[in-house]
């Protein structure tokens, strides 16, 4: 694989200093209507049935957005994601389209990866991937996803494949790993296990319906899959976050900082947890929110730059000023619900109290 290029270096650099000064630096962006499976969970099964589902926007609309994103947040991480990515004809054109001006990696199911695929995707600009696994044992995959079409071999398939045909001593391959009522301590030492032999990263994810805050269509009845109180006491010695903080320390290849594994216990006991917002999502109709809670505070397809900016930061006075925020769900809150520096929050503080919001909206 050819070295990083200047334009990722640059690309990188401003990531970086978005992350110090707390302001958004990764973007879950939904480029997908479609998906090839019905996971237990997730808002699609139930928007399909109902007819539901969003429009597929087209390759241009979806092109033009990485251009918009970056006119108004600069550089970012860029997840192209939701329903499954890998269904598009054209995905490699736009990882290649948004390498441009970001750091571009894909969030897939793992079941249509090809070895042709992933050098393609590799060789457009991809920068990492994660690869969804909500059990390792096979019985129980297939239940979660609703199809016995597949397997955990696939899976297991396409993550070894990203790997083999990714950058070398780099581990830009996650697996992105589901915990749920079901799922024992062995099984998560399991997963450390084989993302430790196969030179992935490995990150869990504690279990929680994706969309639950922002779709109508998801039911408010009690799902069976949402880890229980008492399921920490008889089965993690009370404490799901210190286990895996445990074994962090024995498989160095599980990421997450301990502020936000700590939140796994918070959710299971409060039903919420405290987050900040500097992660963004962009979902298929172009509108933009804050990860993982709220709705569109923007859309991105009719909205000018400075606006969207504007918005932005008037969601994030308004969450401030309302005091310690909380989210209802912990979707993905290993990765980005509380990514914020001491120093990034200080600088926002000082100059909020010193009555330069204006400043800040416009660094």
């Amino acid at each position: 694989m050819k070295r990083a290029s200047a334009r990722d270096l640059k690309n990188a650099l401003g990531i970086y200093f978005s992350w110090v000064a707390s302001r958004p630096f990764y973007t879950t962006l939904n480029v997908a209507s479609y998906c090839n499976l019905s996971c237990q969970g997730c808002d699609y099964p139930r928007l399909k049935e109902d007819g539901l589902l969003p429009e597929q926007p087209t390759k241009e609309t979806l092109t033009d957005r990485f251009s918009a994103l970056y006119r108004v947040f600069g550089s970012q991480m860029l997840s192209l994601s939701d329903y499954e990515p890998t269904t598009l004809p054209y995905l490699e054109e736009l990882i290649e389209a948004a390498a441009q001006r970001h750091s571009v990696g894909i969030t897939t199911n793992g079941t249509l990866i090809t070895e042709e695929m992933a050098q393609r995707f590799w060789k457009k600009g991809m920068q990492f991937a994660g690869v969804s696994l909500p059990s390792i044992h096979n019985e129980r995959y297939q239940e979660i996803i609703g199809t016995k079409r597949y397997t955990v071999n696939d899976v297991q398939s396409s993550i070894e494949t990203l790997i083999k045909t990714g950058p070398r001593k780099l581990r830009r391959v996650s697996i992105l790993a589901t915990i749920d009522n079901f799922t024992s301590p062995h099984e998560l030492e399991e997963f450390a296990r084989y993302a430790t032999d196969v030179h992935a990263s490995l990150s869990f994810q504690l279990y929680s319906p994706e969309k639950k805050n922002v779709s109508n269509n998801i039911s408010d009845e009690a799902d069976e899959r949402e880890i229980k109180p008492e399921t920490l006491d008889a089965r993690f010695g009370g404490s799901l976050s210190g286990y895996i903080l445990g074994l962090q320390e024995r498989y160095p290849v599980i990421y997450g900082r301990s502020v936000a594994i700590k939140n796994f216990d918070t959710y299971v006991l409060e039903g919420s947890i405290p987050w900040k917002p500097r992660s963004l999502s962009l979902d298929l109709n172009g509108g933009i929110a804050l990860h993982p809670e709220g709705k569109p505070f923007a859309f991105i397809d009719s909205s000018e730059p400075h606006k969207i900016k504007n918005a932005y930061w008037g969601t994030v006075y308004n969450l401030r000023a309302n005091g310690e925020n909380r989210a209802d769900s912990c979707y993905r809150c290993t990765n980005v619900t509380n990514p914020s520096t001491p120093l990034g929050d200080w600088f926002v503080n000082i100059l909020t109290c010193l009555g330069l919001e204006r400043a800040v909206r416009f660094a």
